[in-house]
């Protein structure tokens, strides 16, 4: 795999992982508590995650879809448009910059955590299959 996805693959699997660490951490009837009225609770933040992805995946499987036809090769370097680095710099881990998301990321109702988690391991499959297929791809034209 090319190595800056390769990067971004290692990073999916890092959030993978610290989520089921939040899994043996966090008793099950916390996961539904707000620490402070200002924050999200772990449940609202893994709903959030899975309404983000599930809206993205597709964006993703179109754009692979798209870099498939241009039949030309990758770049040796893939280039972030400005907005897209401007996520990727904000964004985190850590978190530098807290951003109000808008209505449609918005969790409404909560799972319990187990569902939550295995609707977040889908997606993660779901965008790591994206990654994989995308390698070798003109992904930025």
């Amino acid at each position: 795999m090319h190595p800056q996805l390769q990067l971004i693959a290692d990073e999916y699997r890092s959030a993978q992982a610290r989520l089921h660490e939040l899994v043996r951490a966090v008793p099950v009837e916390r996961w539904g508590k707000r620490s402070d009225s200002a924050r999200w609770s772990v449940a609202e933040c893994v709903a959030h995650l899975n309404l983000t992805s599930m809206a993205y995946v597709p964006l993703l499987q179109h754009a692979v879809s798209r870099a498939r036809m241009l039949e030309r090769r990758s770049p040796g370097r893939y280039h972030r448009d400005p907005i897209g680095w401007l996520l990727w710099a904000t964004m985190g881990p850590p978190v530098r910059v807290r951003l109000k998301t808008t209505a449609r990321f918005l969790p409404s109702s909560l799972a319990a955590p187990a569902l939550l988690v295995q609707e977040f391991d889908r997606l993660q499959a779901a965008q790591l299959g994206c990654l994989a297929q995308a390698d070798g791809l003109p992904l930025s034209q």
